[in-house]
């Protein structure tokens, strides 16, 4: 006997879904459904059964006889869409770290830091989820109406043999508009597809790039007691069964922020910024970004306060895409040496004194019992000289770094004089005042200084005339020079020459080697005049003085000294004394004594001044 298939149905048009049809009785041919393919579509089979009985009853195997018949079988078609959902979320971190984030640097020193830049992208799926609709067809209502229940769709997810999850059944259209089902819970099929949406959110994150298998099975009845509500499953037929097969891939993935970033990093925001660029990164390397930045202090010590300036970089990278930033500073403290110094000048007064002695008359020439004057003056005299003019003190280098030595120059120029540092000095390490140690100038005529602390250096300047004026000390470090703050230097009282002799003095006169001089008074500068005086010269009336020649004579000496002094002048008067000389002779002639007194002549005298001497005498 001969089997056609005939009356081809209308497909279930449903774009990647796979028909199935109920049964294939054997027959290894591919059936599509598709319309245009024949032959698919209705079955026509011949079947056998017993004979029926009367009112419809079926025959039994013991009624003896068999019947064959033809029976139309509507064929109905299954099919499914499979629609996979899930998230992929891109989110990103940034790190930025510098080495080193502080700097201890001397005037015009410079250092590196090095930045590295670090993005990290993460990368969260979720949201893992399949959806779509079951589909139905009866079309042209070739096998009548036939009922589905949802609850009896049996929706199953596998991955080969493995059990993944159920999707759960969802409201039912057909033909597109509401199809609720009746009060035994069925669906009316009749001419048309029924579509019954479901959804399957997976607990655990599937495999991407595999493929899943989706497999609905439709159980469908007939209702051949209409008024009894009896549903009786389609004799002959299996359930409709659709297959949809999906995989999880990027390219159906939703896809929530960057998966490539580009990072901008800003140094030092402002009108002397500068700007690095990165990108885009993908999170793999490590770092991202890293680069070299220098830090130079200031050459300039004007910038310096107290030895010390500084300044803060900030330094911001930003994910461009994001927005996310990470910061660092670096801290640069710059240290300079910080001079100063003490200024006083001096010199030296040598005093020298002078002393003259002068006596008016030096000599008398006197008879026996008189007595002359002779005045005295005396004169004092004070000159001085003035040398040794010079400026001293100390210069004081401090080093304000905390950590590290400095090497310095020193030096000091009063006027166009070039100042002697004659040694310096550093604290001992004792409390503050307590005695400093001498240091040794390094060969190349610097001097070490400790760090966070100071030298202290004594200097000279020998000028030549005692003229005011302001002196600055320098100080020379890194090629840089240093110089104090200006002092002044006054030239006042001088120091006295203690190897000269006094600024004022005391004057004795010593007449003929008394032992109680006589105190003139005191020669200062303002006041070095003294009194002339008289002294008296008599001559003794003691004739015994003049025996022999009539004559005796003295001299008296007299002396003025400036005390503290070795100067002393003296002057002498010399007196002569005459007295008569009696001397007789005889004349025989009267025997009569005559008698011719005799004056001598003062000492020394030749005959001729004699007599004229004796004559203004007797006169």
């Amino acid at each position: 006997m001969r089997i056609t298939r005939t009356d081809i149905p209308t497909k279930i048009d449903v774009p990647g879904a796979v028909a199935r049809q109920a049964t294939d009785f054997g027959d290894t041919s591919a059936c599509s459904y598709d319309p245009d393919a024949a032959p698919c579509g209705k079955f026509v089979y011949l079947y056998s059964q017993f004979g029926l009985s009367p009112a419809g009853t079926p025959w039994t195997s013991g009624d003896g006889f068999e019947e064959w018949s033809v029976r139309k079988v509507g064929l109905v078609a299954a099919a499914k869409t499979a629609n996979p959902s899930w998230t992929r979320t891109y989110s990103w971190t940034i790190d930025k770290s510098v080495d080193d984030d502080e700097h201890d640097l001397f005037i015009g020193d410079s250092a590196d830091s090095n930045y590295d830049v670090d993005v990290d992208r993460i990368v969260t799926d979720g949201g893992f989820s399949v959806s779509g609709n079951i589909l139905f067809s009866n079309a042209g209502a070739k096998k009548g109406t036939v009922y589905v229940d949802p609850d009896l769709i049996d929706d199953e997810i596998t991955l080969g043999a493995a059990d993944i999850g159920t999707p759960t059944i969802g409201a039912c259209t057909f033909n597109g508009g509401a199809a609720s089902p009746n009060s035994d819970g069925y669906i009316a099929v009749a001419d048309g597809v029924l579509s019954c949406a479901y959804s399957y959110t997976f607990t655990t994150p599937p495999t991407l790039d595999v493929y899943y298998t989706n497999t609905a099975t439709i159980p469908y009845f007939t209702k051949e007691n209409q008024g009894g509500g009896t549903y009786t499953e389609v004799p002959d037929a299996s359930p409709a069964v659709a297959v949809q097969d999906f995989q999880f891939t990027v390219a159906n993935a939703t896809i929530v922020g960057s998966p490539t970033v580009n990072v901008t990093d800003t140094f030092n925001a402002g009108p002397n910024q500068s700007v690095q660029t990165g990108g885009p990164y993908n999170g793999t390397a490590e770092p991202d970004l890293t680069y070299d930045r220098t830090f130079t202090c200031s050459s300039n010590p004007a910038d310096y306060t107290n030895g010390t300036y500084g300044f803060t970089r900030n330094n911001v990278a930003v994910i461009d895409e994001t927005g996310q930033s990470a910061n660092e500073s670096v801290r640069t403290d710059c240290y300079a040496p910080v001079v100063s110094k003490t200024a006083a000048a001096s010199y030296v007064r040598t005093y020298t004194w002078d002393i003259t002695k002068d006596v008016d008359p030096d000599e008398h020439y006197l008879f026996i019992g008189d007595d002359a004057d002779s005045n005295y003056d005396i004169g004092v005299s004070r000159t001085q000289e003035d040398s040794g003019f010079a400026v001293s003190g100390f210069i004081t280098v401090a080093n304000p770094h905390p950590t590290a030595s400095m090497d310095v120059l020193v030096s000091d120029v009063v006027g166009a004089v070039a100042a002697t540092i004659s040694g310096c000095t550093k604290p001992d390490g004792g409390d503050a005042g307590s005695a400093r140690d001498p240091i040794t100038k390094n060969g190349d005529d610097t001097w070490t200084i400790g760090a966070a602390s100071n030298i202290e250096c004594s200097y000279t300047a020998t000028l030549t005339s005692a003229t005011n004026g302001n002196n600055v000390a320098t100080a020379t470090f890194n090629g840089i020079t240093f110089p104090s703050a200006p002092v002044g230097y006054i030239f006042g009282e001088p120091t006295i020459n203690p190897f000269g002799d006094p600024a004022s003095v005391g004057v004795i006169d010593t007449f003929d080697g008394d032992l109680t001089p006589d105190q003139l008074g005191t020669a200062t500068e303002t006041d070095a005049t003294f009194a002339d005086y008289d002294r008296n010269f008599s001559c003794s009336s003691d004739t015994a003085l003049y025996a022999g020649d009539g004559t005796y004579d003295y001299a008296k000496d007299n002396t003025a000294e400036l005390l503290l002094t070795d100067e002393s002048d003296s002057e002498s008067v010399h007196v002569y004394c005459y007295a008569p000389v009696v001397s007789k002779t005889a004349d025989t002639r009267s025997n009569v004594a005559a008698l011719s007194p005799v004056v001598p002549c003062p000492f020394g005298m030749d005959c001729c001044c004699c007599r004229f001497y004796l004559l203004r005498q007797a006169s």
